[in-house]
């Protein structure tokens, strides 16, 4: 079984999270008790820099430690790290699951040519996830400005999902089949009559597969 990296970042109980639903996930695959091999690094936000050249540096050699502690798939688990991908993997001899292009596979899998994508607002707005899933030849359809900015309040605040359920139903009328959640929002699949794809649900699945790569 492979080891797994996982980089925690600036979001130590987005590690804890991964670090239970792959245990969990794997589950599925065996009979017998298996647990994931896992390397697991966080940094102390205190010493995280907010110029963005170093900070990226400072993300490659972290990877570095989880590489020389033995891992061989890299898992960044702060979403907003992923616009560090491309400069990590060309300074990095390790994969890296990108949650990104897992999601835009799973999409394109399910024949999905349209989605919207719910998150954060520096979500929302970060080129890196939309374009890793314009590679898998999915549209990313985005709410108006003034809508971002409600959603990111109202996940921040926990508020009813129900005017959000009522928005992402309009974006049908524009072709798209598929909605993307990068964060609990509070909403039931059964409550839309589209698709609904939990990214860090998607992740999960692209990292066990990973993992279990060799495996008989």
């Amino acid at each position: 079984m492979k080891t797994v990296g996982l980089l925690g970042s600036r979001n130590y109980k987005k590690a804890t999270m991964y670090l239970e639903a792959i245990n969990q996930k794997l589950k599925t695959h065996f009979r017998e008790k298996r647990t994931a091999k896992v390397v697991l690094n966080t940094i102390d936000v205190s010493e995280i820099s907010r110029d963005k050249v170093i900070y990226s540096k400072e993300l490659i050699y972290y990877s570095t430690v989880l590489r020389e502690a033995g891992a061989h798939i890299l898992v960044l688990c702060d979403d907003l790290d992923h616009e560090y991908a491309k400069s990590i993997r060309r300074n990095i001899n390790m994969p890296l699951v990108h949650i990104g292009e897992a999601v835009g596979e799973r999409l394109k899998s399910d024949n999905i040519k349209k989605a919207l994508l719910i998150g954060s607002r520096e979500i929302m707005q970060a080129d890196f996830f939309i374009a890793a899933m314009n590679r898998s030849g999915v549209t990313v359809h985005l709410p108006p400005m003034k809508v971002i900015n409600e959603i990111h309040e109202m996940i921040e605040k926990k508020e009813d999902p129900i005017k959000l359920i009522s928005m992402i139903e309009s974006f049908r009328m524009k072709g798209v089949s598929g909605v993307v959640l990068t964060e609990d929002v509070g909403i039931d699949p059964s409550d839309l009559s589209i698709n609904v794809y939990n990214s860090f649900d998607i992740h999960v699945d692209k990292i066990v597969n990973e993992i279990m790569k060799g495996i008989i």
